[in-house]
């Protein structure tokens, strides 16, 4: 079990207010002026108190915020003994306070790390394998160490949001558990877009998908389950293989180098040449349009690609193809190939 929580957050109507009324961040009324990021401003988040304006979030800088979220952690490990904290909301705190309460840190960012610190601990006392789940929006070097996942910023019904974040999140993950955001599509979206969510999300990481099963076309289900097959037949590539964007900056297409294979997931064909590692070649077509143009360059060792195309089912096309390399290894590709489906080129 997993508890999601805003920690520092203690709203006015809460029986814990009485507690906390001295200990939140106050800004000025004109929060425009201030030297830094003001933090949630609209309301609930910011109410008036005298001159200024109080946030709903604890003040980092005061030291009895740490006495606070050590109670306040304590008691949600012995009432519900969670198996992981999912901190979330951090980065609607204000980083500067004009509140007459003690700021025994000179600035924002010490204090928080001292009451991160101070959360980590009281977690790691209660169950050294928690896991602590952060997001992308503070992932910086300084709360690194404070959490064990940290997934991509919320991006639910577009998956090229999603990609983008993940792929921008992923150099960050060295030494912590990355996680990609989940992802669901109305129920009106065309099985074309259906099949880059699916797609996209493997490829990604591992695949969090959040759509309604029940109410699930069952087409759409035997895309999602051919799909999950293959995330689980190549797990390993996928998940711990060598990432790489290539192509234009804008929307950037990606590929995964693996154990011998590389899996290439195309959202566009503005790019000069796909390289390969992998004797083996999965080509993603995330594509607007229904055909794979484009030169492709694999190991000079290969003689002779066998091509198979696959539908956006995973279902294999019949009549595989024969593509030979010239002497640099490259090939010329112009192969028709679904939206959502894979061409998958074997050398040898």
């Amino acid at each position: 079990m997993q508890l999601w929580l805003q920690p520092f957050a203690v709203g006015r109507a809460s029986e814990r207010y009485a507690r906390t009324r001295n200990l939140h961040i106050q800004i000025p009324s004109d929060f425009s002026s201030l030297p830094g990021w003001s933090g949630l401003t609209s309301s609930p988040f910011v109410l008036p108190r005298g001159e200024n304006l109080e946030t709903v979030n604890l003040c980092p800088r005061n030291r009895s915020t740490q006495t606070y979220l050590r109670d306040l952690f304590t008691e949600m490990a012995e009432k519900y003994k969670p198996d992981g904290y999912w901190l979330d909301f951090i980065d609607g705190l204000a980083v500067y306070c004009v509140a007459p309460h003690v700021h025994n840190y000179n600035t924002f960012g010490e204090g928080l790390r001292a009451d991160l610190e101070t959360i980590k601990s009281t977690i790691l006392a209660t169950n050294p394998g928690a896991t602590v789940h952060f997001r992308a929006k503070y992932a910086n070097l300084n709360n690194k160490s404070f959490a064990n996942v940290w997934q991509s910023e919320d991006s639910p019904g577009d998956f090229d949001r999603m990609r983008l974040n993940a792929l921008r999140l992923r150099p960050f993950s060295k030494g912590v558990v990355f996680a990609s955001d989940q992802l669901y599509w109305p129920p009106s979206t065309e099985e074309t877009e259906v099949a880059k969510f699916i797609m996209t999300s493997v490829m990604v990481g591992v695949p969090a998908l959040g759509p309604n099963l029940t109410n699930m076309a069952p087409s759409t289900r035997d895309m999602l389950r051919a799909w999950i097959g293959f995330y689980r037949t190549y797990k390993d590539d996928l998940a711990k293989g060598r990432l790489s964007p290539f192509g234009q900056l804008r929307v950037p297409n990606h590929k995964i180098e693996g154990k011998d294979r590389t899996f290439a997931y195309i959202r566009n064909l503005e790019f000069s040449e796909l390289n390969a590692d992998g004797k083996t070649i999965y080509v993603m077509n995330a594509t607007d349009g229904n055909r794979f143009a484009g030169r492709m360059r694999g190991p000079q060792t290969v003689r002779q690609y066998t091509v198979r195309v696959f539908d956006r089912y995973l279902n294999p096309e019949p009549n595989p193809l024969q593509l030979t390399p010239d002497h640099t290894g490259r090939v010329y590709m112009n192969i028709a190939v679904e939206q959502g489906g894979v061409i998958e080129m074997t050398g040898r």
